[in-house]
């Protein structure tokens, strides 16, 4: 089971989006940045840096394993699907080159990390040479 600390911020949506197109089952906990949440001793523990999202990965091998910062946390969680093969969806999803394992779960996650820059208008949609069916909308 995943735990994953967030708000409702570009960057804090991203883990969420990423466990949803897993198809895995996470709680979360809502960490209020108005009210300085990130500064508790509690959410300190698991993110030293102060800044959502944070996730722990209560089944990760030798224990509970905290993680933190957007990137790093899409990263681990494409490592983690890629390992495992758990999810049908992501084992049967090839990138618009024909990768697939690890590098189809990294373009994937990676999607979308840019989907949140798309709608912020900050980078250009996805190239239209890549497959409907691969790509993820902005």
């Amino acid at each position: 089971m995943i735990t994953l600390y967030t708000w409702t911020t570009p960057n804090g949506r991203k883990p969420s989006i990423m466990l949803e197109e897993l198809g895995w089952k996470y709680e979360v906990k809502p960490v209020n940045i108005g009210k300085n949440e990130q500064f508790s001793d509690e959410f300190l523990a698991i993110a030293p840096n102060n800044k959502i999202p944070a996730i722990v990965d209560h089944d990760a091998e030798g224990g509970p394993l905290s993680i933190f910062e957007s990137g790093a946390i899409l990263t681990y969680l494409a490592e983690k699907a890629a390992s495992s093969c758990r999810p049908p969806a992501l084992a049967a999803t090839r990138c618009s080159n024909g990768c697939t394992g690890r590098s189809a779960a990294l373009a994937r996650c990676w999607a979308s990390s840019d989907t949140s820059a798309c709608a912020r208008k900050k980078r250009p949609r996805p190239p239209s040479n890549v497959s409907p069916k691969n790509r993820i909308a902005c």
